[in-house]
């Protein structure tokens, strides 16, 4: 029986593959570097914000803020910065502080407890718990922009007594803010400024329905 040297390769061929795989590990490398370098900068972070009342309604009255219903294609991360037709636009690596739903109660609370300064304003997912003189509900439908260069809040809202759990009064809501700036965190930072306006606003009118509606309802102690 005879056997074969196995072949050798010479050591050019040799050389030949050694710069191959080292082409490829180096091609490699620079492609990771190049992923790392086109890495996404950081968000920019947006919050609403209370808006000073231009009214406020004197009472000593426990109101209690139900949590609002807000339009699931709004409560995310991202910033909706318009709608239009069939379409939701987005701000480009802009989002909310916080969730949207959380910030909305938030707000609206604070705005409404600068509104009825002697009252006593605290929401119902929060760590408070009292016996409310009224309940206030709200339910929001639109809260972007029209893309008209204004932002549209469209909501309804109610006030309910805590002993019957009646309504005591609803009211439809449509409040509309132009916006203004150039450039991109600019104008989403004045699309902000309007919704935390619109919110202010139609705390304007829930105070308002509040002192209106909360000395009829008969207290545990009278």
């Amino acid at each position: 029986m005879v056997f074969k040297q196995p072949a050798m390769l010479s050591s050019g061929h040799a050389c030949a593959g050694i710069v191959k795989r080292r082409a490829v590990l180096g091609g490699l490398a620079a492609g990771l570097a190049g992923l790392s370098g086109c890495a996404s900068p950081d968000p920019q972070l947006f919050t609403l914000a209370t808006v000073p009342p231009a009214r406020v309604y004197q009472g000593d009255w426990l109101v209690e803020l139900r949590r609002v219903g807000l339009p699931a294609y709004l409560d995310r991360p991202e910033i909706v910065r318009s709608s239009d037709g069939y379409r939701v636009f987005l701000a480009s690596n802009q989002r909310w502080a916080e969730p949207l739903t959380d910030m909305v109660d938030r707000v609206l609370r604070q705005d409404l407890s600068l509104r009825l300064p002697g009252s006593t304003v605290f929401s119902e997912s929060g760590a408070i718990s009292a016996d409310p003189t009224v309940i206030v509900e709200a339910d929001l439908q639109r809260f972007e922009s029209p893309g008209d260069g204004s932002v549209l809040l469209l909501a309804q809202f109610a006030i309910r007594s805590s002993r019957s759990h009646t309504a005591l009064m609803a009211q439809p809501v449509r409040i509309s803010h132009s916006t203004a700036g150039g450039g991109s965190a600019t104008e989403t930072a004045s699309l902000v400024a309007a919704l935390s306006a619109t919110l202010a606003e139609m705390a304007d009118a829930m105070a308002a329905a509040v002192a209106r509606t909360a000395p009829d309802v008969p207290r545990l102690d009278g």
